[in-house]
């Protein structure tokens, strides 16, 4: 074997023997090709033949598609870490977040959205506790929430893995052959809640009689512990 085929047999032992939908489907028809073909145990010589191509252009085919693949795998690995943890209290970024906008002297529009991994019930503690952080920090005392609404948006996150099996003879200086692939996954849906709140500030006793008003003070001694958040610590910034 000559140091070429060798170093194109390593090159095509890298691939494995499966390829996922993703990978397969960044790749092009000739890519595609090699790959199933090399990953079914054809022979450098017998892909060319069948294929009518050149060692020099498999080759090179063979170079583009790991480059294809890995680029796939770096991406797909970076957004699982950075998806992976739900989105903690800190003002709005990649993984969510609080934002609010003063609208008035004593009025503030307060959003909270979070992540794939953030339950709705938190989301909604988040912007309960933001908006008590709000109005402690304008000097209000209590606050009272006078519209807003939780909304959840799906999304699906599929696992598809597919094998090739081929088949090939040869006879004198040609090669026939064939390849199959089958393939299986699972899709999980992703639930994203997203929640905001228009409130007005007071200063003064918070009124007993409206289920819509809040004690800023007692709202973040009550809810930090829960959210393992001290009111006494500034909040995270911008991730």
């Amino acid at each position: 074997m000559s140091a070429r085929d060798q170093s194109l047999n390593e090159r095509c032992a890298r691939f494995g023997t499966v390829i996922s939908r993703l990978e397969l489907e960044a790749l092009t028809k000739r890519q595609r090709q090699v790959a199933e073909l090399r990953i079914a145990g054809l022979s450098l010589h017998a892909i060319g033949t069948l294929l009518g191509i050149s060692a020099e252009l498999i080759c090179s085919t063979l170079r583009l598609t790991e480059r294809s693949k890995w680029k796939f795998r770096i991406t797909g690995a970076i957004m699982l870490i950075v998806a992976g943890c739900a989105t903690p209290y800190q003002q709005h970024g990649f993984r969510g977040g609080y934002s609010d906008a003063r609208i008035g002297q004593d009025s503030v529009l307060v959003s909270f959205k979070g992540n794939g991994y953030t339950s709705k019930e938190r989301v909604q503690l988040y912007l309960l506790y933001r908006c008590a952080e709000v109005t402690r920090q304008y000097g209000y005392d209590y606050f009272v929430v006078t519209s807003g609404g939780t909304e959840g948006k799906v999304s699906y996150l599929s696992n598809y893995s597919a094998t090739t099996a081929a088949s090939a003879y040869g006879t004198g200086n040609s090669a026939f052959g064939s390849a199959h692939t089958s393939g299986s996954g699972t899709t999980i849906p992703i639930n994203k809640y997203g929640t905001d709140a228009m409130i007005k500030m007071f200063k003064g006793h918070k009124p007993p009689d409206d289920p819509n008003a809040y004690d800023a003070r007692e709202t973040l001694q009550y809810l930090g512990p829960q959210l393992k958040l001290s009111p006494n610590e500034p909040t995270p910034g911008k991730d």
